[in-house]
């Protein structure tokens, strides 16, 4: 009845969650590779429905980037994806923004089946591309893993150093914040955990962990210049790099250590909060290297200077919310707490629509 046709999904939030930006990259993408094996195996159409969310860490990124980099035969000239947040409004919101949109989706479509009828997208060897690959997956899996997972009272610091409980009454998922009431990350929605983390700047599920993998390989292969070389001739590691470097670039670890300081165990604070730091610059200065740039995006001015035009705005709206966070924090009157909760609200709409491919 279904023509031997299946619709699978495939999920970008709860995975990147779960081991970090670039492992669930690489990991899906291993996976869709299987499932293009598996079809033909099978004598079954497989339909790839891609969960995306707006955030670079839950899928989001160009379109055009995502399809030219996705696997030959991924695709085969249908797609059907998500779109969410605040990208819709973006997208679709204007008519003549709406239909560039869908043009450009559709020429993309047209420009992948030329790609894989006709063209290859890397010249690195598979089995060499592979293998770094792996290696990174895994480091930055194993890096990421011990913040979130393993670092004993991770998830009493998320709930101090972000406004997650303030982001629990805004209206942002057809579900609640939470799948139950525990004090485990794997119960925590992917989209507010997102949110949360862009709200106090750190933005970590955009790109923690990357920087440990990229050190972990280099020392394992011993080949700076590998890296680059993948960059250069792998489209899918290229669009990662350049995804993550547009949301790192929005990362201003000045805001969040003033949210860090919310966290009243100074022990607790001071050993997640060095973590982030190191993190931080170790993936900055691969991500320099990687892309051959002094600053950050400085290849792509455009879009350098659209998100560092937005910086002094956010900063002032970050700190507004601070403020705010701390005067509720010692208010005693049940209406006095509730006006300044919806300020704060206020303040997070603001701060995400400033920051943008926040959902």
């Amino acid at each position: 009845s279904r023509k031997n046709r299946q619709e699978i999904m495939i999920g970008y939030s709860d995975s990147s969650k779960d081991g970090g930006i670039f492992a669930s990259n690489y990991s899906l993408r291993k996976a869709i590779g299987n499932l293009i094996v598996l079809e033909k195996e099978l004598d079954v159409k497989f339909r790839l429905f891609h969960g995306r969310g707006g955030s670079v860490s839950r899928g989001g990124g160009a379109l055009e980037d995502a399809l030219l980099s996705s696997l030959p035969s991924s695709v085969a000239g249908f797609l059907k994806t998500t779109e969410q947040g605040e990208v819709i409004s973006y997208k679709y919101l204007n008519p003549k923004k709406a239909e560039s949109s869908f043009s450009s989706a559709l020429a993309t479509l047209l420009k992948k089946s030329v790609y894989d009828r006709f063209g290859t997208n890397c010249n690195v060897s598979d089995s060499e591309f592979d293998t770094i690959m792996q290696t990174i997956s895994t480091e930055s899996y194993k890096a990421y893993r011990k913040l979130v997972y393993e670092t004993e009272g991770f998830i009493e610091y998320f709930k101090s150093a972000t406004p997650i409980d303030f982001i629990a009454q805004l209206n942002i998922g057809s579900r609640p914040s939470k799948r139950k009431e525990t004090q485990n990350v794997e119960d925590l929605r992917a989209i507010p955990w997102v949110f949360a983390w862009t709200q106090n700047r750190a933005i970590i599920p955009a790109w923690y962990g990357l920087g440990s993998g990229l050190e972990e390989a280099f020392k394992k292969y011993g080949q700076k210049e590998i890296f680059r070389s993948c960059y250069r001739e792998n489209l899918f590691f290229k669009t990662t790099i350049d995804n993550i470097s547009q949301a790192f670039l929005k990362v201003d670890l000045e805001i969040a250590k003033h949210y860090n300081d919310f966290v009243e165990d100074v022990e607790l604070r001071q050993k997640i909060w060095q973590m982030i730091e190191s993190e931080y610059h170790r993936t900055l200065d691969w991500l320099l290297y990687v892309r051959k740039e002094e600053s950050l995006l400085a290849s792509e001015k455009l879009i350098q200077e659209s998100i560092l035009l937005r910086k002094p705005f956010l900063t002032s709206l970050s700190f507004f919310q601070l403020y705010l966070m701390k005067v509720y924090k010692n208010a005693h009157y049940d209406e006095q707490r509730e006006r300044i909760a919806r300020q704060i609200v206020t303040t997070i709409v603001g701060i995400a629509q400033g920051v943008r491919n926040t959902g």
